[in-house]
């Protein structure tokens, strides 16, 4: 926080967490800000506990995600001031692989980094409807460490 005042650019990390399943069940779980407290962290895992697995609707969090993006933060992405990544966790395929195709471009056609990892090989159809951007953590273990190397992958370069 000391430091932040001689930045140049805003390094603010914000984070966002969605959940998605049935329709029901697509809701933002943590609204996008700076601070991931415990409280929260631990709202946003009893959250995801429970995940019936009626369908996948990936679809329906990437579209209200797009349309969640005041303007103004579209122009700091076109222009890069703003860098913006979606990571989708799925344990599965979609269930509106169309309608979740539709909603990846359009989030990509704005400049955001769209990425998913799946989590097993029951994942691997999310790998080719993310593509380029699918990955695979073979155990749930592996998760984080995907997760790390795909970030690094879309921030390099932050520095100049």
């Amino acid at each position: 926080e000391d430091e932040k005042k001689y930045f140049v650019e805003d390094l603010c990390v914000r984070s966002e967490v969605w959940g998605f399943g049935g329709p029901p069940e697509v809701s933002c779980i943590k609204a996008l800000g700076e601070e991931l407290t415990d409280r929260q962290r631990v709202a946003v895992f009893k959250e995801l506990e429970n995940t019936p697995g009626e369908s996948t609707r990936d679809d329906l969090a990437l579209e209200a995600i797009f349309t969640s993006v005041p303007e103004e933060d579209w122009v700091r992405i076109q222009i890069g001031e703003l860098r913006k990544v979606v990571i989708v966790f799925t344990d599965g395929d979609s269930s509106n692989k169309a309608g979740a195709k539709v909603a990846i471009k359009k989030l990509r056609d704005k400049g955001v980094a769209v990425v998913a990892i799946g989590i097993t090989k029951a994942a691997t159809p999310a790998i080719g409807l993310y593509a380029p951007n699918g990955k695979i953590a073979k155990t749930a273990a592996e998760t984080g460490i995907i997760t790390g190397d795909v970030l690094k992958e879309f921030i390099a370069g932050l520095n100049g």
